[in-house]
Formats: structure tokens, sequence, C-alpha cells
């Protein structure tokens, strides 16, 4: 026999489902979260002992000061070069392939993999091949200095000092029907050096290493875990991210009622307590260096730089089948992963983000997943980046939804606030 509902409960239900219902101070977001579609793969050389980053090492040119040609005059896809010329003549900074899966390119990496290189200035050139003439805007980030030229024309200059992340500087660029050179100048002082750079509009763009060739369009843009279940919770001591990356905190926050192992295996619920916190549905808002403060702002009622505390994230992930991949993860500071109640990343490291700093290979059952991911911060950015190399047929949603998100689909947003189970 069925149970009939109360009128007030039909009433609350209807509340819910109403186009205006405020079940969350912000709206989850329902497009896919994408990275940057940027250029994978360039000729790179270096100059090194170039002096002050943002004066001498910008300002002079290198080009003409080893090849007797201007910088500009070497821009060009006349004189552009190929993998195995010589610059300075020294093998390890000579021209030579370089590629990235993500578009951040680690120049460090590619030129002296090891080495911490500083005061050198790189070079990284590319052909580009454009259906039509076009005219679109082109977005760089660099670490430190950037100098753009495209076709020997010189179309952007920051001589800034600054840690790399991705369409820090955006410009507007004209690309010719046919064969185009495009060149960044990266100058580094010190710490990091990485470059990265895309157009607006690159469909039908063809990118190669080799100017007698057209080259492939870019892969297809990474999708990255948008929507969560968080919670946070402070570290135990002020400046121990590490101390809390090794800690159960929500052990320690629940009194010993739950424990990480558990809400990994098992999970929660929007709404759910731990401790004065509340597990909320939130949105990365996108794949900056400091998107888990601008998450955990947007959607938790909080304000200002969050130091000193630790992120708590659930997702499921629907697979159609049993999978073997790599889940790639960026963090801001130490990360630990959990999928289906086993641990399978732990990075008690300080650092920066990377967008897909660390590859951790998993297997994926088909059906259900949990997914938990743990961030704990320091001081300065508080972030962290989430896909799987092999998204194909993937759905992903916060538990206690009904529905899953596909990489390319959206967020349903008429059951969103609603929790299965409950009634």
């Amino acid at each position: 026999m069925m149970r009939l509902r109360p009128i007030w409960f039909i009433a609350l239900l209807a509340a819910a489902f109403a186009p205006n219902a405020a079940f969350a101070k912000a709206k989850l977001i329902e497009e896919p979260l994408t990275g940057p579609n940027c250029i994978r793969e360039w000729l790179l050389a270096a100059v090194p002992n170039t002096g002050t980053a943002n004066v001498e090492g910008v300002n002079t040119d290198w080009i003409k000061k080893y090849l007797g040609i201007t910088e500009s005059e070497f821009a060009t896809v006349e004189k552009g070069p190929s993998a195995g010329d010589k610059l300075t003549g020294q093998r390890d900074f000579d021209w030579r392939v370089a590629r990235t899966e993500t578009g951040m390119l680690d120049i460090d990496a590619a030129i002296q993999p090891g080495v911490d290189n500083n005061n050198i200035t790189a070079y990284l050139f590319v052909y580009v091949t454009s259906p039509n003439n076009r005219t679109t805007t082109m977005y760089v980030g660099s670490d430190d200095c950037i100098v753009v030229w495209v076709n020997g024309k010189e179309v952007w200059r920051n001589p800034v000092l600054r840690g790399a992340s991705f369409d820090q500087d955006k410009f507007t660029v004209r690309l010719r029907k046919g064969k185009n050179a495009v060149m960044l100048k990266v100058v580094e002082q010190g710490g990091g050096w990485k470059a990265a750079a895309r157009f607006e509009n690159s469909k039908g763009l063809r990118f190669s290493t080799d100017k007698r060739r057209e080259g492939k369009e870019l892969p297809p843009t990474p999708v990255y875990i948008r929507n969560w279940l968080i919670v946070t919770v402070p570290n135990p001591q002020p400046g121990n991210a590490v101390g809390a990356c090794n800690t159960d905190l929500i052990k320690e926050a629940s009194r010993g009622k739950l424990t990480e192992e558990k809400v990994a295996k098992y999970g929660v619920e929007e709404g759910d307590k731990l401790g004065d916190e509340i597990w909320t549905a939130a949105s990365l808002l996108s794949l900056s260096g400091n998107n888990i403060n601008d998450m955990v702002n947007t959607y938790m009622d909080k304000v200002g730089d969050h130091n000193d505390i630790t992120l708590y994230a659930l997702a499921e992930v629907y697979s159609p089948d049993r999978r073997n991949t790599d889940l790639l993860v960026g963090s801001d500071d130490c990360v630990v992963v959990w999928l289906n109640g086993e641990e399978v990343w732990r990075n008690p490291v300080l650092r920066g983000l990377t967008i897909d700093q660390d590859r951790v290979p998993v297997t994926l059952k088909p059906g259900k997943n949990l997914l938990m991911v743990k961030v704990s911060e320091q001081g300065g950015g508080w972030a962290m980046t989430v896909r799987f190399e092999d998204a194909q047929g993937l759905r992903f949603s916060i538990p206690g939804m009904f529905q899953a998100i596909s990489p390319e689909g959206k967020l349903p947003t008429t059951l969103g606030g609603i929790k299965s189970g409950r009634w």
C-alpha cells in the first residue's frame, strides 16, 4: 500500500523544484571545466648566462649575437630553425623538439633535466599553417619575462618577473593563409622556468616543428572534474601542511566517529556535518593557482585568503567498463587521493600548482566509483586539478545526486539540490 505524503511535504518539495528555489548561495556550474588548448610541441633552444632577466636578458638580441641576424629576421618561416640547428653551439642548448602533455612547457626539464637553470634565455619556435587569413587573440603565460613574434613582427613584450600560469597575457595577432612562424622568448631569473601559448580561435590550425610539413591540429582539450562535495578542516599546526596531510583530520574533527578511509569508501551527503563544518556541493571556478580558495569563498560563505587549512573533496565517477587509466592531479600544497576507499596517491609536498603534476595509475570498476581528494594548504595559493587521462564514456556526479555528468555534457540543475534516499 502506497503511503501518502502530507500536504506540507508536497509543498516543500514543490518549492525545491521552483525555478528560483535557493538551495545554495551559488549555483553549481554546468559547463565542463576544460584546460586551455595550448601548443604542445615546440622547437626549443637556450642561451645561458644572460644576466638579469628583466634588463639584459629580455632587452639583448641573443639571436643576433650568435647568428648575425636579428630576432625579428629570424622569427620567419624562411629563416626559422630546424631540430639540430645550432644557436650557441653548446649541445645542451641548441635547437631540439620539446613536448608537453599539458600545454605548459617546463623549459628546465626540456633543456637539462634535474638542473635548475637561472639567468638564462629560451627561444620557443613553432610553424603554424592556417586555412585562411584570420585575426585572433593569442594567450601566453611565462616564468619570467616574455616576448612574442609572429611572422617577424614583435606583437608582445612583458618584462615581468613572475611564476607561470595559463593565459596571463593576451593580445591580438594576425595569421596569414598558409604557413606562419611564431617565436617566444622566455627569460628566466630564478626558480621555475615555464611557458605556455595558445590561440583563442585554433580551429583548422595545424602546428609543426618541421617547416617542411603542415603538422597536426591540436589534440582534444582535456576535461577536469569541476563539481565536488567539499568540506574544510583547520590544520592542527600553523605552517605545517605536510603534518596535516599525514594526519587523519576527519577522525580528529569527528572525534573518532569517522575516518578518512571510511568516508573515502562509503561517502557522505550534502548537509552532513564534520565538526563545525558542513559538507557542501561546490564547483571549481577555474584551473587557476588559487581555485580552491575561490571555490570555498563562493560556496561556503567564507572570505579572504585561507592558509593552514585542509580541503576534502568527493566525487562519484561512473565508468561503463573496467578501465586501467592514469589519474592526473595537480595541487597546492600537499595532496592525498583515495579511490573506492583505497589510498592510491600521497604527495606531502609544498609547491605551487601546475596542472597534471602527478600521474597515478588507477583501475576504475564498472559502475560507480568514489573518488576523494585531500589538499592541505600552508600559505599562498590553494588549488587542485583532477582528471582521468582516458575519460571516454566516464560520467561524474556529486555524491547524493540522481544524475551524473559526462565530460561533454552539462550538470542537471533540476535535481541538483535534492539528495537521493531522503524521501
